[in-house]
């Protein structure tokens, strides 16, 4: 077969290719958007429900009340709902993973929470929900014996 017309069955073979692999992410980004779309409907209904939890209820019933590290855009309202201090506030906004502060009555203390490498393994989900945050953020496994 002379080099043109093997040059050709490529060129059809290559047209062939594209277009089938055309329809293939046209379909593939079809189901990105619908996938997308599903995920922020879902976080929607989430954020309308807990945005209808009393929390200030919640807040003035409980004898503990365990606090990790928020958003500063948080603060405000937790500053106000949890009758936090500004240095507590300070606190809040700087805790490491594994640092929560605890509001046991009126006492206020500072935790830090050394988990055993079970429970690292059972209760770590930081890297699923935050597989962006920069690594200063991510729990580190501790050394802790299983």
């Amino acid at each position: 077969m002379p080099w043109v017309e093997v040059f050709a069955v490529l060129v059809i073979a290559c047209a062939v290719a594209a277009e089938h692999l055309g329809s293939v992410f046209e379909r593939m980004y079809a189901n990105l958007l619908n996938a997308r779309a599903e995920a922020q409907r879902g976080q929607d209904m989430w954020t309308a429900l807990i945005e209808q939890l009393p929390l200030p209820a919640l807040l003035a019933d409980a004898d503990t009340v365990v606090i990790y590290r928020q958003d500063e855009s948080e603060l405000p309202d937790l500053v106000d709902k949890a009758g936090l201090t500004e240095a507590e506030e300070r606190t809040v906004e700087h805790l490491e993973p594994g640092q929560a502060l605890w509001l046991v009555g009126s006492q206020r203390v500072l935790v830090h929470h050394l988990r055993s490498g079970r429970e690292i393994a059972l209760s770590n989900t930081d890297e699923a929900m935050t597989p962006n945050l920069p690594a200063r953020h991510r729990a580190e496994p501790e050394t802790a014996g299983v």
